[in-house]
Order: C-alpha cells, then structure tokens, then sequence
C-alpha cells in the first residue's frame, strides 16, 4: 500500500510545504487528539533514545512507557519503511541535534588503507560459522 493511499494527498503536501514548525504544531493540535499527539511524542522519544544505543529497558524508565510500547518502536526502527532514518538525516541537514543515522538498507562503507601503506587490506574470514 503507496504512502498517498493511506493518507490523504493534499495533506501531505500542506504538511510538506509548511516551513515553520508552529503552524505545522498548530495544524497537528487540531488534526490530532491528545491522546495522538501523547502517543506520537512517546513514539519518537523512543526511537530516539533506541537509536541513540540505550537499551529497551533503559528507554522504558526514561520515557515512563511499557516495554511492549518500546519493543514496538524497536521494530518499527528495524523494520519499517525508513522514515525515521530519513527524519534522523533531515535533523542533520538542519544543524539539529539528532541521534546516529542507520541506512539499514547499506552497510557502512569500507576502510580504505592508507595511500602510503605497502600491506594489502586484510580479509577476515571466520571458518565454520555463518
């Protein structure tokens, strides 16, 4: 299911287009319950200290949620579309504070050896284990 399809395109494009983060908080109060905007401020506090490498437990005592809750965005970090990566890489563009950026779809790039260095780059290869 496209993004468009589950949520409305004039939105989306109001949403993208609105530069200053008060109007943008002011659209969200009147689109959102509480209860949405508690569960949206919960969700991305999570995602960030996970990704920030604190551990479910730790993130369910400094967000005051359930570890079911944290487990949730655990997953969604792992395994969702990307958005966080994306929103974590705007942070950047910003100047924001933000916590490390995973692209889980590419790896990090290889360490090339020193221009001067005579040794070959090391493989490393475990036998006997996958």
């Amino acid at each position: 299911m496209s993004l468009e399809s589950q949520f409305p395109s004039d939105l989306l494009h109001v949403i993208a287009n609105l530069e200053d983060p008060s109007e943008l908080e002011t659209l969200f109060i009147d689109i959102l319950t509480p209860s949405e905007i508690r569960s949206i401020r919960e969700r991305w506090a999570i995602v960030v200290e996970l990704a920030e490498g604190r551990s479910q437990r730790e993130v369910k005592e400094r967000v005051g949620v359930a570890i079911a809750t944290v487990s949730r965005g655990a997953q969604q970090l792992r395994t969702g579309s990307g958005g966080f990566a994306l929103a974590f890489e705007k942070l950047e563009e910003l100047g924001l504070p933000h916590p490390p950026i995973s692209r889980k779809s590419s790896s990090p790039p290889a360490a090339k050896p020193p221009a001067n260095s005579k040794k070959s780059p090391v493989h490393s290869h475990r036998r006997g284990s996958r």
